[in-house]
């Protein structure tokens, strides 16, 4: 039976670069996007290089149902997953009241109420083959709640926190559940000019899509529990969860007072 590769958020950033890194492993792909040009570009360029079946779906997963209905798209089309990217997410920073409350739900909403859908939905499936895969993207800021980006820092915890779990209730139906954290990463040109009002130490962790992407499908194809990108990540990650809380956030505030203007 012929297998896909379902990978949400893939028509830039890292979803993108998880694309071309499974296609160049011969991977047929499951694409999911906003529907618009970037992910039919996508789609024409992983054919072209890489030769494998790639099909799309256009969908914001904000919406009531969505998360569904990329279930039922798959059944309808016969497409079998074994391997689920549940990739899609965003973030910002600055002052907590200062956004409007609408983009916090939305945040929410797509960092891990569609995660867990999306889970849910295609997890029954995933038990029917003798391998495969589920892929979770959280991020070093899940070991620092931060204050400037306290609900996006909140939402990649849920996410670290959600597959941490699940990876232990499955470990007995032939399903590898990693995590990936890594920091700083360069997706657009937003976070471009994020990680630049970081300035230098910014430089020490940043990292590109396909850096993050061949390392991270590198951990789960072994099987790996965590995977956190680049040296520094790992040592502040390492750091993040060990520090006492009194110590660890005025220590954070003052690192991350750039991110008070979004």
């Amino acid at each position: 039976m012929k297998t896909f590769a379902l990978i949400t958020g893939a028509s830039q950033g890292i979803g993108r670069a998880f694309a071309e890194d499974l296609a160049s492993r011969k991977k047929d792909l499951l694409l999911v996007a906003l529907d618009e040009p970037a992910l039919y570009q996508a789609q024409r360029e992983v054919r072209a290089t890489h030769g494998v079946e790639c099909h799309t779906l256009g969908i914001d997963l904000t919406e009531d149902g969505a998360a569904r209905r990329v279930w039922e798209w798959t059944q309808e089309n016969g497409f079998s997953v074994d391997t689920l990217i549940p990739n899609a997410g965003f973030g910002r920073n600055g002052i907590f009241e200062r956004a409007e409350l609408a983009e916090y739900l939305a945040m929410m909403k797509l960092n891990n109420q569609a995660v867990v859908e999306l889970t849910y939905h295609f997890l029954p499936q995933l038990k029917e083959h003798s391998r495969s895969y589920l892929l979770y993207m959280s991020s070093m800021e899940s070991a620092l709640p931060l204050p400037y980006k306290a609900v996006y820092a909140a939402t990649k915890n849920f996410v670290y926190n959600f597959a941490l779990s699940l990876r232990e209730e499955v470990k007995e139906a032939d399903v590898t559940v990693t995590v990936v954290c890594p920091g700083p990463v360069i997706t657009n040109e937003d976070g471009l000019k994020r990680i630049q009002t970081q300035g230098a130490k910014a430089k020490l962790l940043v990292l590109f899509p396909d850096q993050v992407a061949r390392e991270a499908i590198r951990g789960m194809l072994r099987g790996k529990q965590i995977v956190v990108p680049g040296r520094t990540a790992k040592v502040l990650t390492f750091l993040g969860r060990t520090v006492p809380a009194p110590y660890k956030m005025p220590l954070l505030e003052r690192m991350f007072r750039a991110y008070r203007e979004e």
